[in-house]
């Protein structure tokens, strides 16, 4: 079986490294810089305990895939924002319907968009926090384990492949749940990632919990509305954690004052793109459509995407200043 990582970026480098270094077949789809520094260098392969410098095929176009074999399996690993684009390459460059994909992305929008392009959609819930900063090169944090996976079929289910994909990560260092209702712990995934966009535009990870909690109440009203499914957020916490321990980065990425989060990455990274409009302005389009109010997420989504498009770095707004702006009454002096 052949892993195509398409969306090589932290994750899907994390992802496909210790796949390969466990011997399993991997190709990696990325951008031409880290394609480049990939075939140049090798891939390098960072955990708190371990490096590796990996020799793994990498590829910037869909159509140098081809020809696709019967034992393909992508593992779409793009930023939402990115899904439909990478979709339509695969197609155009005469990947089947029938080739398997699995989703390990943030939102749980990714999968329905996949099923309009291929017949076989896996969710998977990812809790790797990793680190992609320079062109071949990422940075894993690790615990006992180098992340918490969670698969199944699309929109519900369970079949070998998703069994036998769960039990090569298992051997590739990550712990993998396999579940029949994977967009319910996705969803549960998604309420996490309330908290990315306020991440990166304070830089102050350690005091954005007030402002998370309106986030993510608003995201679990709309959620209940709209009669979507979504497992307790404190649940599927124990389980991650449980299952990996605590999660370490190497001393030198934390002394840097670098923070696994892909929000705060792209932001650093000045793509001209964030993730925030499938979180926190997925939440505003759900109220919308139900007539609930979601002021927190509305104003966070904003902000976050010009950002963004102005190509700022974290820490542009202070804690303390979001509060302010996220009062009733704007912050303006009574």
């Amino acid at each position: 079986m052949r892993y195509i990582v398409y969306g090589a970026g932290a994750v899907g480098s994390i992802l496909g490294g210790h796949l390969q270094r466990r011997g399993a077949s991997v190709v990696l789809v990325g951008s031409v810089p880290h394609v480049r520094a990939v075939r140049r260098r090798g891939l390098s392969l960072r955990t708190a305990n371990e490096d590796w410098r990996l020799r793994v095929p990498a590829f910037t176009r869909a159509a140098q895939l081809a020809p696709f074999r019967p034992d393909d399996v992508i593992l779409l690993c793009a930023k939402t924002q990115q899904t439909a684009r990478c979709l339509s390459q695969l197609r155009g460059a005469g990947a089947p319907r029938t080739l398997p994909v699995f989703c390990c992305q943030n939102s749980f929008v990714n999968e329905p968009l996949a099923s309009l392009f291929f017949d076989r959609v896996y969710g998977v819930a990812v809790v790797v926090d990793g680190l992609f900063l320079h062109a071949g090169e990422v940075i894993n944090a690790s615990g006992r384990k180098y992340g918490h996976l969670e698969i199944g079929r699309f929109p519900a289910g369970l079949d070998p492949l998703a069994r036998r994909v769960g039990q090569d990560l298992r051997a590739a260092g990550f712990s993998v749940r396999t579940t029949t209702d994977v967009m319910r712990t996705k969803r549960a995934k998604f309420i996490v990632n309330m908290a990315n966009a306020v991440i990166g535009m304070t830089d102050q990870p350690g005091q954005v919990g007030p402002i998370v909690r309106q986030l993510r109440a608003e995201a679990n009203r709309v959620l209940r509305a709209s009669g979507l499914t979504c497992e307790p957020l404190g649940e599927f916490r124990r389980r991650a954690n449980k299952a990996c321990g605590a999660l370490r980065l190497p001393a030198e990425a934390k002394q840097a004052g670098q923070i696994p989060d892909s929000t705060w990455q792209s932001l650093v990274r000045g793509t001209g793109n964030v993730e925030t409009p499938f979180f926190n302005g997925l939440v505003v389009q759900l109220g919308q459509s139900l007539g609930i109010p979601t002021p927190a997420n509305a104003l966070i989504a904003r902000l976050a995407e010009t950002m963004a498009r102005r190509r700022e770095r974290p820490g542009r707004y202070p804690v303390s200043q979001l509060m302010k702006m996220l009062r009733p009454d704007g912050g303006r002096p009574r």
